[in-house]
């Protein structure tokens, strides 16, 4: 007869638990999902996710064994949401700010061959306040 000890027993255990619960994890149906969330939304109406945020050893301290229930109740149910429910994956884009009236746009960054160029024209709108450019300067003659 076999004998596989204690060691043995509890590796061939977690082998069989792995192989005969495969579907443990799969993706809930469309109808659980909603449902699942729609009860966690009601929890979260309830202020638990307050309570959960406030830690275990406030809640601990201050909650009734009711209460702890819920919270325990709410996590599965957050669990199986977030992790079964690919249907109710929400994500969330942020909008482009569009710039206020009084503030200049980004412009496109001057070409590589123009840098020169481009530095003077800045300098002359710098000395121009309303925009304008100012007509150039006279040339300085020497004379000997």
């Amino acid at each position: 007869m076999l004998s596989l000890g204690w060691l043995g027993a509890a590796i061939l255990a977690a082998a069989l638990a792995g192989v005969a619960n495969p579907l443990a994890a799969a993706p809930l149906d469309e109808a659980a999902c909603k449902s699942f969330d729609a009860e966690e939304k009601s929890l979260e109406i309830q202020g638990i996710k307050d309570d959960v945020a406030k830690g275990p050893e406030w809640a601990k301290a201050n909650l009734s064994a009711s209460r702890l229930e819920l919270i325990k109740h709410y996590i599965y149910l957050k669990e199986q949401v977030d992790f079964r429910c690919p249907s109710l994956i929400v994500v969330s884009v942020p909008e482009l700010a569009e710039p206020e009236a009084g503030q200049p746009t980004e412009k496109a960054p001057a070409k590589a061959g123009k840098k020169g160029a481009s530095k003077k024209k800045d300098k002359k709108r710098k000395n121009s306040a309303d925009g304008s450019v100012p007509p150039p300067a006279p040339k300085a003659t020497v004379t000997q």
